[in-house]
């Protein structure tokens, strides 16, 4: 999972819960060794809920946001010349102890230097690749109309496939972000049903 600094006064992520759930999520920035810095998320919906005698959702998008914070703000700041970004975990407010790591990109466009991309795309989630000439085929076509970063969700590839992508990651051309296209977690006690597993729901299409 990805985390994404928005601006100096924030950090957000995409989440998928189960609708109007009460339970609330925290996010920690490890600012040294041992202490963490910790701020509460809130959440709205990615969509709006349709009209109210529709059938409702079970499960819902929501972008998770950081609430303003003095601390944070001043953090986010001096972060601005660093090279190396903190790590990042979240967790539930009923499970301080279980953090989960989440990946940090500093996504803001800073004052008075250029944009270091003008124009992104996002692949569907790769399922099954093993044609790894549809990647090159893919990523050309795109470069030639001036794509300068590639968002790239990996479910699963042959070693011929990943290779291919490692050599483009490693381009000075252009910018790979591989985001883990994995199962979503879920309640172990309610596994495998329908009602508590998000993965049994979720469209998996195919590259």
């Amino acid at each position: 999972m990805g985390a994404y600094i928005i601006s100096s006064k924030g950090i957000r992520l995409t989440t998928i819960r189960k609708c109007k759930t009460m339970i609330k999520l925290h996010f920690h920035l490890q600012i040294n060794e041992s202490n963490f810095l910790t701020v509460p998320l809130i959440h709205e919906p990615i969509l709006k809920c349709p009209w109210f005698y529709a059938i409702k959702c079970d499960f819902v998008g929501y972008f998770a946001t950081t609430i303003y914070h003095k601390q944070l703000n001043q953090f986010l700041i001096k972060m601005k010349n660093y090279q190396l970004l903190p790590k990042a975990y979240i967790s539930r407010m009923d499970k301080p102890a279980l953090k989960m790591p989440v990946v940090l990109h500093d996504a803001r466009i800073m004052q008075n230097k250029p944009r270091k991309h003008y124009l992104a795309v996002c692949l569907q989630p790769i399922f099954l690749l093993a044609d790894w000439t549809l990647l090159v085929q893919f990523f050309e076509i795109w470069i030639a109309q001036g794509v300068t970063k590639f968002c790239v969700y990996v479910q699963s590839m042959t070693p011929e496939v990943d290779a291919l992508l490692r050599i483009y990651e490693h381009s000075k051309d252009v910018e790979i972000e591989r985001i883990n296209w994995a199962p979503l977690p879920t309640d172990n006690n309610n596994a495998n049903t329908y009602e508590s597993d998000p993965n049994l729901r979720v469209y998996r299409a195919e590259v």
